[in-house]
């Protein structure tokens, strides 16, 4: 992280961790981390466990081409959180956090902006949070909620950057422009590149922009610095 959060001797808390391999890169760089997915005993853990998209080890994140066994195991460690109820005894103790597209998965889009302001609250003060998400960039308000993806917009994201600032924290500015050049223009349809069909047969097709459900997506990145009150 460009600010400084992902030091050496630093902490940092990784939420829907899945197969990712940040938390063995984080510690092949000296900095100590808690990785977090749902409880493999919860049901809605299911479908990511058929698409190996969910960890519930912390072996299952061991990148041996990044980073030794020993230093791994000495400076990783897991747990089973539900990020829409984020345990209290993880608020404060953390100099950055992260999730990758996956608050869009929480059932609603208010849920997915509660949990990004809850996520600040195990920050230190001055620590950062940063998250990516699947983003709506269509001009009209239509947009889906309460479903397994929901998909953001504008409009969420200057609200959750108030609910924000009343807790003393601040939202980095978003770029909120999808670009225009050629492959801005190419809007993937399923089935994706990675799950085709079996009987086709084709170059995997840029996956820049995509179609969630009829809905023209792509992906947008949030920056929360902590303020002094976390």
């Amino acid at each position: 992280m460009g600010s400084g959060q992902a030091r050496p001797r630093h902490q940092g808390l990784g939420f829907a961790v899945g197969n990712e391999k940040l938390p063995a890169y984080f510690a092949s760089q000296s900095i100590e981390i808690l990785a977090t997915d749902l409880g493999q005993d919860d049901t809605r853990s299911k479908a990511w466990q058929d698409t190996k998209q969910h960890s519930k080890t912390l072996e299952q994140l061991f990148r041996p081409d990044l980073v030794s066994r020993d230093k791994f195991l000495n400076l990783c460690s897991f747990q089973s959180v539900d990020m829409n109820a984020i345990p209290t005894d993880l608020y404060g103790r953390f100099d950055f956090c992260w999730s990758m597209c996956s608050f869009e998965h929480l059932g609603s889009v208010e849920r997915g902006l509660e949990f990004v302001r809850n996520s600040v609250q195990c920050l230190r003060p001055g620590g950062v949070a940063a998250h990516t998400t699947e983003f709506n960039f269509e001009p009209s308000e239509e947009t889906i909620d309460n479903w397994p993806t929901v998909l953001f917009q504008p409009r969420h994201l200057e609200e959750l950057a108030k609910r924000l600032a009343s807790d003393g924290h601040e939202l980095l500015t978003v770029n909120f422009d999808p670009g225009a050049g050629l492959l801005d223009r190419f809007i993937d349809l399923p089935p994706y590149p990675h799950d085709p069909h079996p009987s086709l047969s084709y170059p995997a097709s840029p996956h820049l922009r995509l179609s969630v459900d009829g809905f023209p997506s792509t992906s947008v990145g949030l920056v929360v610095r902590a303020g002094r009150t976390a």
